[in-house]
């Protein structure tokens, strides 16, 4: 569903910063930011760990605000302006 509705929809110059549950998001989205993943045999190198924490710091700060949006329920019931 996710490939659906994004393809050929956004443009190229438009960054995506996804987390590792969009892993081959990047196939179908060449602008997709994901971070890497490690395997039995494969340990991280030095570079892609960085990487990932500088990817886990703008994920972070996002998820926070998603947050905020939801215990105040903002996105979910109609503002009254009361």
């Amino acid at each position: 569903m996710f490939k659906e509705s994004l393809v050929g929809i956004l443009p190229t110059e438009i960054i995506l910063i996804l987390d590792s549950g969009y892993q081959g998001a990047h196939e179908f989205l060449p602008n997709a930011i994901i971070p890497f993943k490690t395997f039995k045999n494969h340990e991280l190198t030095p570079e892609e760990k960085a990487h990932n924490t500088a990817l886990a710091k703008q994920i972070g700060a996002i998820e926070h605000i998603n947050r905020e949006l939801k215990i105040f329920r903002i996105c979910k019931e109609t503002y009254d302006n009361l």
